[in-house]
């Protein structure tokens, strides 16, 4: 179970308390009112019997006890008994049938100083609340950091892939250039031949075409 702290404030039999839950593997109780306070556990082997006898995993029962113990405002599907030092919830299952959900013996320490103790326990989760805050902000700056090394990667990438591309086309453009100027000088050899009265046979020979470059040379010279 994860461990935290919540601090709630309940009504019970028209009297108002503070109800501080340490959630771990033992879950300690902490009931305060404005003079007095208990304090009960929650064991392990409590912990087993109830989610075995309401025939339920351990991982439900343990969320259905935040609902009853826990929050802004209490789940109303719960309703919560203090009386003779037994701290009880209860989940109605019909109109004006309910089934217990878990019981604490508490023991009652000094009747004074019970508003003190609420007060420090608030300071107490307040520190640690900014404490995991601050611990949060430093998580998001360094994944802010990484995004941004990423982001950096990525533009590297890209311009890296346009360069390339652009790289390729030049070379593309420069070949079908090369391509045109070859077909140029054909065309320009088929014309000298033409004009000077020669056709090229389709099985001419290097040795033929050597004389008819001869031919051609003496014609122009």
């Amino acid at each position: 179970m994860e461990e935290c702290v919540t601090i709630t404030k309940i009504k019970v039999n028209e009297e108002t308390y503070f109800l501080k839950v340490s959630w771990s593997d033992n879950v300690t109780l902490t009931l305060v009112n404005k003079d007095q306070y208990w304090i009960g556990i929650l064991t392990r082997d409590k912990i087993k019997y109830f989610h075995t006898h309401l025939n339920i995993s351990e991982e439900q029962y343990i969320k259905n006890a935040k609902k009853a113990l826990s929050g802004d405002t209490l789940s109303s599907e719960f309703s919560i008994n203090f009386s003779n030092n037994k701290f009880t919830w209860e989940k109605g299952i019909e109109s004006t049938l309910k089934m217990k959900h878990g019981t604490v013996d508490m023991l009652e320490y000094s009747p004074h100083g019970g508003a003190e103790l609420v007060v420090d326990e608030l300071l107490k989760l307040q520190r640690n609340t900014e404490k995991k805050l601050r611990v949060k902000e430093d998580e998001l700056h360094s994944v802010a950091n990484q995004l941004d090394i990423l982001l950096g990667k990525f533009k590297e990438s890209a311009d890296a892939k346009i360069k390339m591309e652009e790289d390729l086309y030049a070379r593309f453009l420069e070949l079908i250039n090369a391509k045109k100027r070859k077909i140029s000088e054909y065309e320009e050899f088929l014309n000298k031949l033409a004009s000077a009265g020669k056709q090229i046979s389709p099985n001419r020979t290097p040795e033929s075409k050597k004389n008819e470059d001869t031919v051609l040379s003496d014609s122009e010279s």
